[in-house]
């Protein structure tokens, strides 16, 4: 059944209470997906043959009903569940990468200042006028290639003139600030989303290995509980105790024994133990 009113529903606390919220969709033996030239033919078979009705669409509980067992069953309920919608945000990873960027724009910046200095020693022309040749990157640029750097990589410095090196450098700066802003920003927006809850998170990593069947290797990127941020959530800040588990009208109030819309901000609710094990947890900002 398509869930229409647009919310999302919350995943059930154990295996029991799944089987019989989905008993009435699916077949009582294990899906076993079949070869079909797409979703909806694969789907639409394995319906028929559960002796459910035919639709001429497939909605969000089929793709989970009817996934291969894996990775593509992980990623429809995570669709499909809101508390199972929980992803790393690999902030060191991220600050790392900023790091780089900010390195090597700094050599270009020094470098590019120097080059200016020299300039105005000699006269100062190029600081002055047009620090390229017009004609040649008009050309490039009627080209196609007027973005690119103007000497291919491997030449020898000594044949590349001035005004080219300098224009190079630009580009180089221009193409790695361009990344390097891009990258700032979008940690900026990570880290307003807050933690995943760690009932949540728990609930979810045990499903991995018991429904799903990963392996430990397969399990490792999600040992990192901090990391992992609540892309549902409509909080801006905070973490995952601050969400639905510390609502006093969240979801320990109501019936999971069933597949029901819910809030946007659900999770599985977490017990006074896991709320004040969440508290313990340092914030980036007190860390910083």
């Amino acid at each position: 059944m398509s869930n229409s009113s647009g919310a999302i529903p919350v995943l059930p606390l154990n295996n029991m209470q799944l089987h019989n919220n989905i008993a009435r969709q699916t077949p009582t033996t294990p899906y076993k997906p079949q070869l079909h030239p797409n979703i909806y033919e694969r789907i639409s078979t394995a319906k028929k043959a559960a002796g459910l009705e035919e639709d001429n669409f497939y909605t969000d509980e089929d793709v989970v009903n009817y996934s291969p067992r894996g990775w593509p069953n992980i990623a429809s309920q995570q669709v499909y569940f809101g508390n199972h919608n929980s992803h790393r945000g690999f902030d060191p990873l991220t600050h790392y990468l900023l790091t780089s960027y900010e390195l090597k724009l700094s050599v270009i910046e020094n470098e590019l200042d120097k080059m200016n200095c020299e300039d105005a020693k000699e006269g100062g022309e190029p600081l002055w006028s047009l620090p390229f040749d017009r004609e040649k990157f008009i050309t490039r640029c009627r080209q196609g290639v007027g973005h690119l750097p103007l000497q291919c990589p491997g030449s020898n410095l000594d044949e590349v003139d001035r005004a080219t090196q300098r224009e190079n450098m630009i580009t180089a700066a221009r193409i790695l600030l361009k990344e390097y802003l891009q990258l700032l920003l979008l940690q900026r927006d990570i880290r307003r989303l807050p933690r995943v809850s760690r009932s949540a998170h728990e609930a979810h990593f045990a499903m991995l290995r018991r429904d799903q069947g990963l392996n430990d290797q397969a399990c490792a990127f999600m040992r990192y509980i901090d990391d992992f941020r609540d892309e549902i959530s409509t909080k801006k800040s905070g973490y995952g105790h601050e969400t639905a588990a510390s609502n006093t009208s969240d979801n320990s109030s109501k019936d999971h024994n069933a597949l029901v819309p819910c809030e946007t901000t659900n999770e599985i609710a977490d017990s006074k133990e896991d709320i004040a094990k969440d508290e313990a947890r340092a914030s980036p900002e007190d860390i910083c």
